[in-house]
């Protein structure tokens, strides 16, 4: 009987740290690794391996949410930059579903403020000419450009569909200049 309660002692006593240390974890996935609660309470401070495995992994939190912050500030520099750009943007993947889409984008194509991502290009851009380019770009894999005219303001855009690296294969950039002006200066020189 002594020798079963001091083997559950024991027991205790050898697997609370690991406890501490996968509660810890849990938490932070949840959390972040940069709550206190990670960082203080559920790191075992002993010296054994469980010691040295919980200050492991609370350096690895450290660095993981070291570069998630890093991702997520540029994530925001580039939302930002895109929102600024006079040029209309847009990426759409094989299946012709709109990724994203920058305010000019929607400025030039009337398109819902509210608009949200992940509807289709022909719902989303109401416009033929930029299926059948963006469609002739995702079928020959090279860049294709055209000049069309859209809209009820009767915008020309100078388009350019671009297909885009490996790791977004499939997916098609488009980008939408308004030439509107050049061209009707030149309409006033002839």
């Amino acid at each position: 009987l002594l020798a079963v309660l001091l083997a559950a002692l024991i027991a205790g006593y050898t697997t609370h740290p690991i406890r501490a240390l996968t509660a810890g974890v849990e938490k932070a996935l949840q959390e972040g690794f940069h709550s206190p609660d990670w960082s203080e309470q559920h790191i075992p401070h002993a010296s054994d391996e469980v010691g040295k495995l919980a200050r492991v992994f609370k350096r690895m939190g450290a660095q993981i949410q070291a570069q998630l912050d890093a991702l997520e500030d540029e994530r925001e520099k580039l939302t930002c930059v895109l929102q600024e750009m006079t040029d209309g943007v847009l990426i759409v993947d094989r299946q012709g579903q709109v990724q994203m889409l920058n305010q000019a984008a929607r400025t030039m194509f009337g398109v819902d403020p509210n608009h949200q991502a992940g509807q289709s290009l022909v719902a989303t851009l109401r416009s033929h000419q930029v299926v059948d380019l963006w469609k002739s770009c995702l079928a020959t894999g090279e860049t294709q450009s055209s000049i069309l005219e859209v809209g009820e303001k009767r915008l020309w855009l100078q388009c350019i569909a671009t297909p885009l690296s490996a790791e977004l294969q499939g997916n098609i950039l488009l980008s939408f200049q308004n030439i509107t002006r050049l061209r009707q200066a030149d309409t006033v020189r002839r």
